[in-house]
């Protein structure tokens, strides 16, 4: 039995135009593809009833049967006859959905793929350079080559994000090593050893982790300027240190680094301390039956702060949470509060604003792979989520003892200013936000970190433009410390 899918109107969008009022033409939108799925059984290729010459037509061939051993045997006589183009699975009855969505997956990477490596080359032409033609200099000190058709740096920065979001697709799905556009398959480890060969060169460089497989190092200089002979030596500097440990992929960001934490003024959220902060209650856990409030240090610390307050839309105050003091501390930026009062909504929800059984994410199992460019949101005081991307799932700080995971804002078209223009994803009263990432399946919400602050806070308000980039540390491990710190369990909600 042979079935034929054809993927048209009904998966992939078109538009209707009518002529004179009686004929109606279909027109593809521009882009769109449609490819054909041809469904077989393995009887139907034992006993002849297709031919690998007519009727295997098509983009994507599935054979059914529940033995993939015979299977195998189905498919050996044919294979050598079929267009190398063709995508060839097999699986059980059971299966068919789940491999026609594999496949799909595959067919669209490899639609993509010259694509992407258009977009490669072209960012190769207008990436930053230190040493070649008449350079404009740009505020950093980095040099672009005069492109007629193509001088705003913010499209620059759009391509590179793109091709970061790109390598990260291809490297979660299901497509071989040798179909990607991209080289490394996994993120290269950051080792202690690399990072203290980094912060020898100069004092001023402030951070560095993998963004995939290219190494970014985080230079902080006190005006955001560089003269081009200091950033073409320290260029030369830091990759003869990283060929050091075969890493051969660098970019050198120059800026203002450092990191300013978002508990300092009153800019409407939900809680404020007894010494006049204010910041946001990131998520609840519990101990021993009883409700905890989790927080960032920096705003509740307890060698300060006794109590925490709800304030309401009203601007109306009431204690809810104390405190809770302990004899040791850890490194992480993390606090914990006792709940005083019932509170009935305390699970975390989804980017679509769904309540939703969570999951604790452990960052220290969890492929790199599947980490980079992966969405994560947290919900304020707000009617949306705010949302941004991990692009540093493993970042060093030269000031700090621990990693963090460095997240990133998304750039979105703004019709107002008619250009691309980053979402801005935290903003004073935002410490102690957590981190959240839906599941794909749906089933739950996973919890990832929490949020810090921002490291590049300056040029962000001075540029509607620049990124914003902000270090969080894993929920999970910040749980382990207030299990040591305190005694005991505690368990998100």
């Amino acid at each position: 039995m042979e079935r034929k899918l054809v993927l048209t109107k009904e998966a992939f969008p078109r538009s209707e135009t009518a002529h004179n009022g009686d004929e109606t033409t279909e027109e593809i939108r521009k882009g769109c593809i449609n490819p054909q799925i041809t469904i077989t059984t393995y009887d139907d290729v034992q006993h002849g009833s297709i031919s690998p010459f007519k009727d295997i037509t098509g983009d994507i061939l599935i054979i059914v049967e529940d033995n993939p051993k015979e299977t195998d045997k189905a498919l050996n006589p044919v294979r050598r006859n079929l267009d190398k183009s063709l995508i060839v699975k097999s699986c059980s009855r059971e299966q068919i959905a789940k491999t026609i969505c594999t496949t799909l997956e595959i067919f669209v990477l490899r639609v993509l793929k010259s694509r992407i490596t258009a977009l490669k080359n072209l960012y190769d032409q207008l990436k930053p350079i230190e040493d070649v033609g008449t350079p404009s200099t740009t505020r950093s000190g980095k040099k672009f080559r005069e492109i007629e058709y193509f001088s705003d740096r913010q499209q620059i920065e759009m391509i590179k994000d793109t091709l970061h979001e790109a390598h990260a697709l291809y490297r979660r799905s299901g497509i071989s090593q040798d179909e990607s556009s991209f080289g490394e398959a996994d993120v290269p480890i950051l080792s202690d050893k690399l990072a203290k060969s980094l912060y020898i060169i100069d004092d001023r460089i402030y951070g560095c982790g993998f963004r995939n497989s290219t190494l970014e190092i985080f230079v902080n200089v006190s005006q955001g300027i560089m003269s081009d002979k200091a950033y073409q030596q320290l260029c030369l500097n830091i990759r003869a240190a990283a060929k050091e440990f075969d890493v051969f992929d660098t970019e050198i960001k120059v800026g203002r680094y450092e990191q300013l934490n978002y508990s300092s003024c009153q800019v409407g959220t939900r809680i404020k301390n007894d010494c006049g902060r204010f910041a946001t209650l990131g998520g609840f856990a519990t101990k021993q039956g009883e409700l905890h409030a989790l927080l960032a240090r920096h705003f509740a610390d307890p060698e300060r702060v006794k109590s925490v307050y709800y304030v309401d839309g009203r601007g109306r105050e009431q204690i809810f949470a104390s405190v809770l003091s302990s004899s040791h501390r850890g490194s992480y930026d993390i606090s914990v509060a006792k709940v005083l009062h019932n509170i009935s909504y305390t699970m975390f929800r989804n980017s679509e604003g769904q309540p939703m059984n969570s999951s604790l994410m452990d960052m220290s199992t969890v492929n790199r792979r599947d980490l980079c460019e992966r969405h994560v949101h947290f919900w304020a005081n707000e009617q949306q989520p705010r949302v941004g991307k991990i692009v540093i799932p493993d970042f060093d700080a030269r000031s700090s003892d621990t990693r963090y995971i460095l997240i990133k804002e998304i750039l979105e078209f703004s019709e107002e200013h008619n250009e691309l223009r980053p979402r801005r994803l935290c903003k004073n009263g935002h410490s102690g936000a957590i981190f959240c990432s839906d599941d794909i399946d749906g089933q739950c919400v996973h919890v990832c970190t929490m949020l810090m602050g921002s490291i590049i806070n300056g040029d962000m308000a001075n540029n509607p433009n620049v990124q914003g980039e902000y270090t969080s540390f894993p929920l999970n491990q910040g749980i382990s410390q207030l299990n040591d710190e305190h005694g005991g369990t505690f368990q998100i909600c």
